[in-house]
């Protein structure tokens, strides 16, 4: 995943300038049919009505990856679809908060009616600063 423009323009700021500014308390993770910048792309069709909430463990290697033992699962696909981008969001409601990181999914994921998309706990999320 990558930070978005905004992000990254406040990270340097805060770094370079000792700019501060309002960072994300609780972050969730949003799946998508497209790239997250496009409207109307978050996918929303499976149970539960919020986005799932995800913590990270500390970077190292200028690498963070979503905390051991925290499975996201996005449950009962309705319609399937194929999900091909995901992104971090600092609120649980679909379509709203505000965006700081997405990025293309490693492998997309075609997902049929009834499916479970899983994102892993340690390996399946990962933020990298290049």
């Amino acid at each position: 995943m990558a930070f978005l423009t905004a992000t990254a323009n406040q990270v340097l700021d805060k770094i370079l300038l000792n700019t501060d500014f309002t960072h994300a308390t609780d972050l969730f993770l949003s799946i998508h049919t497209g790239t997250p910048a496009a409207v109307g792309n978050e996918y929303t069709g499976y149970d539960g009505t919020n986005r799932p909430d995800i913590t990270f463990d500390a970077a190292a290697a200028k690498v963070t990856q979503n905390i051991a033992g925290t499975d996201l699962d996005f449950v009962n696909f309705q319609p399937g679809a194929t999900i091909s981008h995901a992104g971090l969001v600092d609120q649980a409601a679909h379509g709203a908060g505000t965006w700081w990181w997405d990025g293309a999914l490693a492998v997309t994921r075609v997902v049929i009616t009834g499916d479970t998309l899983r994102f892993p706990a340690v390996t399946g999320v990962t933020v990298t600063l290049t």
